[in-house]
């Protein structure tokens, strides 16, 4: 059998992150491949999860009141998402180029992705996610590998066209990134679908823990990011429908508005997040991989984005949603309720068995499975 390794943000305390790498290695294996995942600890991603720095100046007695509202929020994230984390088969914790290398010794083939992988500052400028560590003897696939912008800087370009061209196959998640990949590379790629969506809704439904569920109806919110406006628009929402919100946050800046909201769940579980987004009456967000679930699991959402459907929150968003034709789900303002209808979900369902294939055929061809 096949022995395949994936690398990726897997331990990142970060939903969409941590689902995206449980549904590539289900997949995987569902191909008949023997996957594990790499258990690789990326500085750049522990940062973002650590406190922060005191430093003896202006910030001196700021960064002590944050960290104070930080350490409950950070121990109990970590601790909610344990369960998940240790559900993967994976390696050992890596920390080093050279535990790295030495993993071509149990491997036949590597594969990064998906996620935000290619996005320089979001990884550090860490060039193990280009695979730099695989001999040139085994297979360097890239499976819907998002550079999470439209654009990459002068200085970025070099490092990009430095790797991207020692890859065997190369997908992308958004259709931007296949021009990105030609001019970095020379090299042709494919558009493939995240692999939340790849494994389908049945699949998110068994991961789920649905226990101890709210009793009455709700607006779920998940806000990514510090921005007004999403709070603005779940208050428009709230006094029309006069449901209860749900909230969840990955900002800990976000704290002021918890009290406009009738209950804080942010730092539940992975399990826990699947249950109350997919029993929701409403979803409203700003994140990718909210809008995938809901996607999944039939909701009516809405992604909130100053400026409108071309300057959506980022690149995958606004591509995730141009395929599957729901452009209008993207909101500046609250304008009232706009229902996705039987019908439309229908055709959804029809777009997202198309692309799905393209992205199993990629999988299949590029893995030899």
């Amino acid at each position: 059998m096949t022995k395949i390794a994936t690398l990726s943000y897997q331990h990142a305390y970060n939903y969409g992150a941590v689902f995206q790498v449980s549904a590539l290695q289900h997949v995987i294996t569902q191909l008949g491949g023997e996957c594990d995942i790499i258990d690789y600890r990326c500085p750049a991603i522990d940062e973002q999860y650590d406190l922060k720095p005191i430093r003896i100046d202006s910030s001196f007695f700021s960064t002590i009141r944050s960290n104070l509202v930080l350490i409950p929020f950070i121990n109990q994230k970590k601790r909610h998402f344990h369960h998940w984390m240790e559900s993967y088969k994976k390696t050992e914790p890596i920390k080093s180029w050279e535990q790295l290398k030495s993993l071509n010794e149990r491997y036949d083939i590597f594969v990064v992705g998906s996620d935000q992988v290619w996005n320089l500052k979001c990884q550090g400028y860490d060039n193990a996610f280009f695979l730099d560590f695989v001999d040139s003897n085994h297979k360097k696939v890239a499976y819907a590998a998002s550079f999470g912008t439209y654009d990459v800087n002068g200085a970025d370009k070099r490092i990009f066209r430095e790797h991207i061209g020692k890859f065997d196959s190369v997908s992308v998640r958004e259709s931007r990134g296949i021009e990105l990949v030609k001019d970095f590379s020379g090299k042709d790629s494919v558009t493939c679908m995240d692999p939340v969506l790849l494994v389908g809704r049945e699949y998110w439904k068994s991961k789920a823990d649905y226990s101890e569920m709210p009793q009455s109806d709700y607006i779920f919110v998940y806000q990514l990011g510090h921005d007004k406006m999403l709070p603005e628009f779940v208050n428009s929402m709230k006094k029309e429908t006069r449901l209860k919100v749900i909230y969840v946050t990955g900002h800990i800046g976000n704290l002021i508005y918890y009290s406009l909201f009738d209950k804080n769940e942010s730092a539940v579980s992975p399990e826990r997040f699947l249950a109350l987004l997919s029993k929701a009456n409403y979803v409203i967000t700003n994140s990718f991989h909210a809008s995938v679930l809901s996607i999944l699991f039939k909701k009516q959402f809405y992604v909130i984005s100053k400026g409108g459907a071309e300057a959506a929150y980022n690149s995958r968003i606004f591509n995730l949603l141009n395929d599957y034709n729901l452009k209008d789900r993207i909101k500046e303002t609250y304008d009232g309720i706009t229902p996705i209808d039987d019908e439309r979900f229908s055709k959804i369902a029809e777009i997202h068995k198309k692309l799905a294939e393209s992205s199993l055929s990629f999988l299949r061809s590029s893995l030899n499975l």
